[in-house]
């Protein structure tokens, strides 16, 4: 977590542990606070004191390093010394600190010969009383450190996505925050099923498997010839088979039905051969007259019209509320009978004995 690190960086050698004070088995925030509120001091016997700010994390501006520390002891300092190797070596090279005005403050101005490197570095200092004492307390198992050198700062820690495939893809940062977002990924094609308007990255295979993303997400497009919803993109004869040739040979009949017969006239229809790639603009010859549907036009008829009429055959006989009555019982029936013929006419009759 981002406290650990501040932690370890505040306390170099330390193994930092991390402590669930609130924890409901052994709650010991209700016991005063946390460990630090609890213990709040650990007392030392004859303390030697030293301390001193962190020397910047990087030095480009200048080719000197000036440090300082505090270092006090009832006796009196005999010796202090600033311990520093650069990154990479074993070995610590001790120079010696200065009190120049006798205030407790001892320091040094310092160059090195090794440029654009990391230097490590610990305060050892000593008694006159022979009592001795490192800062960090860890030294020189652990230590401090900065960058000397004159090209762009690179110990500087900002935090962020690292993941260069991540929405949030931060270039500068150094410390992955685990909170790199994939949510613009997704299928950026608009003849796609499955476009997604809010998508800036288009989602492949490759990447949803890497990047544990929905596979769905896809692009996936319609098969050949039928849309989206399976539906047709061409049907000429709604006949639902659909019309995918390239190209189709087409075939014109003409029926020349007012021509051949004036009583009648032409109706058009296309047929569709899917199989073949045939387009047939068909026809057919209607009557403009067939009072009796038998498909000849009733002006090419040897009948008047009133022959037509009058040549109707009665389909069946039923009573007012719709009940069919038997042919035996046409003259015997006292109420109104509704004779059905075949041309669609009715009569409504009252036999009379």
């Amino acid at each position: 977590t981002v406290a650990q690190r501040i932690y370890e960086e505040a306390l170099p050698g330390y193994n930092i542990v991390g402590i669930d004070c609130d924890n409901s088995g052994n709650n010991i925030i209700a016991s005063s606070g946390a460990i630090h509120c609890i213990t709040h001091s650990v007392g030392v016997d004859d303390p030697l004191l030293i301390s001193y700010k962190k020397i910047e994390d990087c030095i480009d501006q200048s080719p000197y390093v000036i440090f300082q520390s505090l270092i006090k002891h009832k006796s009196g300092i005999q010796n202090a010394f600033f311990n520093y190797r650069f990154e990479g070596e074993d070995d610590f090279t001790s120079v010696s600190l200065q009190d120049d005005d006798d205030d407790d403050i001892w320091q040094i101005v310092m160059s090195f010969d090794d440029f654009n490197i990391n230097i490590e570095y610990y305060v050892s200092a000593e008694s006159n009383s022979g009592k001795f004492q490192v800062r960090p307390i860890t030294a020189p198992n652990g230590f401090n450190s900065f960058f000397y050198g004159n090209s762009d700062c690179t110990n500087t820690y900002v935090e962020g996505c690292m993941d260069d495939l991540g929405c949030n893809f931060n270039p500068l940062a150094n410390i992955d925050n685990g909170l790199c977002d994939f949510s613009c990924y997704g299928c950026t094609d608009i003849l796609a099923c499955n476009f997604e308007e809010t998508a800036t990255e288009n989602l492949t295979f490759e990447l949803a498997i890497n990047l544990g993303l929905d596979a769905n997400d896809v692009c996936s497009f319609a098969e050949s010839g039928v849309d989206c919803d399976g539906n047709c993109l061409v049907d000429l004869d709604e006949d639902g088979i659909c019309d995918d040739c390239m190209s189709y040979e087409m075939v014109v009949v003409d029926c020349e039905c007012t021509f051949i017969d004036p009583a009648t006239y032409t109706v058009f229809f296309s047929n569709v051969n899917e199989e073949d790639c045939i387009i047939t603009d068909d026809c057919y010859c209607e009557c403009y007259n067939d009072l009796n549907m038998n498909g000849i036009c009733d002006e090419n008829e040897n009948s008047s019209l009133s022959e037509i009429v009058s040549g109707k055959q009665l389909v069946k006989v039923t009573d007012i509320l719709g009940r069919q009555i038997n042919s035996s019982n046409y003259i015997d029936n006292k109420s109104y009978l509704l004779y059905i013929y075949d041309n669609g006419s009715v009569e409504k009759i009252y036999p009379i004995k």
